[in-house]
C-alpha cells in the first residue's frame, strides 16, 4: 500500500492540473511554435514504475497532463524487440496507438531508436557481438557485421515508413552503437577498446587503400615493410599502430550515422536528432568526438542533441559548435538521485549557452523518485519563463582551444577537459568561443579572429603554430583571457558556486540572464552582481533590473556601464533576470560587498 500511494502522489505532483494559458502547440508535422519542450518516456507504460501498467500504449490522458504543463513533444524510447519480434515480421499496433494518442493532444512524438543497451534492443534474434581489444565479448553487437547493419538499418527505415504520415510524428532520434556512446566501453576493465570482431577487422582492412594512397607510402610512414593490406594489424591500444586503427574506428562512426541518415532522408524531411553523451573522457574509446556529429548534422539537417547539458564545461563548447556548423542544439538532463535540487538549476540555467542556435530542452522520464518530485516541477515551472528568452550568447573576440589529437594515441586523453572548460568560466564569466582542431581543419572556423587563443591542449601543434606565426596572441593562463576581453558579470566577492549565463537581443538593447546556484552545498549571501554592459555588447546608458519570472523590479545601482545588483541565493535556487532600456528601481547607494566569509557559507537547509 505503501507504494502504491507513493506512485500515486508522484502522479498528481506531475500530472496534477496546471493553471494558465497552454503552451502554443505544433501546426504541422515537423514544425514548431517557439522552443521544443519534451519529456522522454519509456516505450510504454509498463517499463516505467511511476505510471501504472494498464495499457500496452500511452493513454490519451498522459500526452494531455505533458501538454497542460506546456510539454508538447514527447519521446519514446523504442524498443527493437517489440516493433520487429523476428526479422522481418512488424508489428506496429502499440506505436501507431502512441501517435494517434499524442495527436488527440496536440503532442508530437520522436521515436528513439536505439541499436542496443536499452530495454528490447537488441531484439533476441540478434547474437553477433562485438570483441574488445582485450579479447572479451562486448555488451554491443559487431559494429560492422553486415547482418546486424542491414538489419538495424531495415527496422529504422521500415518504421519511418510506417509512421511518417501520422499527425502525431514529430521526427525521429537515430542512434547506432551504444546508446549516444557509439563505439561504448570496452568490456573488462583497463584500456580495451571495441570494434575487433573479425568482420571489423575485414572492414579495416578494406578501408585501408582508401585512406591511403599506396602501401608504399603507408611503410615509408610508420616505418613498416607489410606486403599486403591484409598483412596490417589492427593494433591494440598501446602498440604502434593504435592510431591507425583508431582512424578506422572514427571513419566508421561517421560512415554509419551518414549512412542511416540518408537512408531516412529518402523517407522524410521530419525533424531528425543525432544524441551525443558519454563525455570528453570517452573520446578515444567510443570515437563520440563532437564534430562529426556536427558535420553530419550539417549536411543532413539534423539537430544534435547534448544528453550531458548539466556539464557546464560540455555546454559551453556544444553552445561554440552549433554556432560555428550553423547546426540547431537541443539539451537534454538525465536525472540522477542526489543533489537534485541544484543539479537541477544548474541544466536549466545552460539555456541560454546554444543561443541563437538553441531550440528547447528535454527531461528524461524513465523511472519514479525523487528524479520526478524534485526535478520535473522544476522544469516545468521555469518553461514559461525560458520560453520568452530569444537573442544571442554574447561573443566576446577570445576563444579557448581544445585538439582531439591525442585521443587518437591515447583513448582517455580528453578526461577532465570538460571540467577545465568549466573552471575557466566560472572564474572569469566572458562569453569565449570553444573551437576544436576539427572546426580549424573544416573550415568552419579561423584562429585569426580571435584577439588572443588559450590551448588547452595540442599548444605546439599545427593549427596553434599557424596561429603564432601569423600574428596570433597564444595565451599561457587563463586569467590573460581578460585582457583581450570584458566579463559580462562580475561576482563581488568571487563564488563559482553561482553560474550566470546571458542570453543579449542587441537590436532591443534588453538582455536575459539566468542565475543559479548549482552547488549542493554552498550559498551566497549579501554579494554584489556587477552587471557589465561592455561585456553584454549593450552600449552605454541607463539600464534597469527586473525578475522576468514575477516582472517584480529589482533595485540595483547604476552607472553608465554597470549596474550594480544585491544577491543571495541558497543551493537550488535559480533566478532569470531581464535587463531593459531606461530607468527603474534604482538604490541610492551602492550595495555594501561582504568579506568572502561572510558571503560563502555551507548551506544545510531550511
Amino acid at each position: 500500500m505503501q507504494r502504491l500511494a507513493a506512485v500515486a502522489s508522484v502522479l498528481l505532483l506531475l500530472f496534477a492540473p496546471c493553471a494558465g494559458a497552454r503552451a502554443a502547440a505544433p501546426t504541422a508535422t515537423g514544425s514548431t511554435a517557439g522552443p521544443i519542450w519534451a519529456a522522454q518516456l519509456a516505450w510504454s507504460p509498463a517499463g516505467a514504475p511511476m505510471f501504472p501498467a494498464v495499457l500496452a500504449a500511452w493513454p490519451e490522458s498522459t500526452f494531455a497532463q505533458l501538454a497542460a504543463r506546456g510539454i508538447h513533444y514527447a519521446e519514446i524510447n523504442m524498443e527493437w524487440s517489440a516493433v520487429e519480434p523476428s526479422p522481418g515480421q512488424f508489428t506496429f499496433q502499440t506505436l501507431s496507438l502512441d501517435l494517434a494518442n499524442a495527436a488527440q493532444a496536440h503532442v508530437r512524438l520522436i521515436p528513439i531508436f536505439w541499436y542496443a543497451v536499452w530495454g528490447g534492443n537488441p531484439p533476441p534474434w540478434i547474437n553477433q557481438y562485438d570483441i574488445g581489444s582485450n579479447g572479451a565479448t562486448s555488451q554491443v553487437p559487431t559494429w560492422w557485421s553486415s547482418f546486424n547493419r542491414h538489419a538495424y538499418f531495415t527496422y529504422v527505415t521500415q518504421t519511418i515508413a510506417h509512421i511518417k504520415s501520422s499527425p502525431g510524428f514529430g521526427g525521429a532520434f537515430l542512434d547506432y552503437g551504444w546508446l549516444d556512446y557509439m563505439w561504448g566501453p570496452g568490456p573488462g576493465s583497463g584500456q580495451s577498446v571495441n570494434g575487433y570482431a573479425p568482420q571489423d577487422i575485414a572492414r579495416f582492412h578494406a578501408w585501408l587503400p582508401t585512406r591511403y594512397h599506396s602501401l608504399a607510402d603507408f611503410n615509408r610512414m610508420y616505418g613498416t615493410q607489410y606486403d599486403s593490406w591484409q598483412a596490417v594489424p589492427a593494433a591494440d591500444p598501446g602498440q604502434p599502430l593504435f592510431s591507425v586503427y583508431q582512424h578506422f574506428r572514427a571513419w566508421s562512426v561517421a560512415e554509419t550515422y551518414g549512412r542511416l541518415t540518408a537512408l531516412v532522408r529518402q523517407q522524410t524531411s521530419a525533424p531528425l536528432y543525432y544524441y551525443w553523451g558519454g563525455g570528453f573522457g570517452g573520446a578515444g574509446t567510443a570515437f563520440n568526438l563532437p564534430d562529426t556529429f556536427f558535420q553530419l548534422a550539417r549536411r543532413y539537417h539534423v539537430t544534435v542533441v547534448l544528453d550531458d547539458a548539466d556539464h557546464t564545461g560540455l555546454a559551453l563548447l556544444f553552445g561554440s559548435l552549433a554556432r560555428a556548423y550553423g547546426v540547431r542544439l537541443f539539451e537534454e538532463w538525465t536525472p540522477r538521485a542526489s543533489g537534485l535540487h541544484a543539479e537541477i538549476v544548474e541544466f536549466l540555467g545552460h539555456y541560454g549557452f546554444g543561443a541563437p542556435n538553441e531550440v528547447g530542452m528535454d527531461f528524461f522520464l524513465y523511472q519514479g523518485g525523487r528524479e520526478y518530485t524534485v526535478g520535473f516541477p522544476q522544469y516545468v515551472r521555469w518553461i514559461p519563463v525560458l520560453s520568452r528568452i530569444h537573442g544571442a550568447y554574447p561573443l566576446q573576440p577570445v576563444a579557448v582551444y581544445v585538439s582531439y589529437t591525442s585521443a587518437f594515441d591515447y583513448p582517455q586523453a580528453l578526461s577532465g577537459m570538460s571540467e577545465r572548460l568549466a573552471g575557466i568560466w566560472r572564474a572569469l564569466p566572458l562569453a569565449f568561443t570553444v573551437v576544436t582542431n576539427q572546426e580549424v581543419a573544416a573550415g568552419v572556423v579561423r584562429l585569426q579572429q580571435f584577439r588572443a587563443v588559450l590551448p588547452l591542449n595540442g599548444g605546439s601543434g599545427p593549427t596553434i603554430t599557424a596561429y603564432r606565426r601569423h600574428g596570433g596572441r597564444v595565451l599561457d593562463h587563463a586569467w590573460q583571457l581578460a585582457r583581450y576581453a570584458s566579463p559580462y558579470v562580475t561576482l563581488d566577492p568571487l563564488s563559482e558556486g553561482v553560474e550566470v549565463v546571458p542570453t543579449v537581443d542587441r537590436a532591443a538593447r534588453t538582455a536575459w540572464m539566468t542565475l543559479t546556484a548549482w552547488e549542493s552545498i554552498w550559498r551566497y549571501r549579501h554579494g554584489v552582481a556587477i552587471i557589465r554592459l561592455a561585456g553584454l555588447g549593450l552600449p552605454p546608458g541607463r539600464y534597469h533590473v527586473v525578475d522576468a519570472a514575477t516582472g517584480a523590479p529589482i533595485p540595483s545601482y547604476p552607472s553608465p556601464a554597470e549596474l550594480r545588483v544585491p544577491l543571495n541565493m541558497t543551493p537550488g535556487q535559480m533566478r532569470v533576470w531581464e535587463v531593459l532600456p531606461g530607468p527603474g528601481a534604482t538604490l541610492a547607494q551602492p550595495p555594501r560587498v561582504p568579506s568572502v566569509a561572510e558571503a560563502v557559507l555551507p548551506y544545510f537547509g531550511g
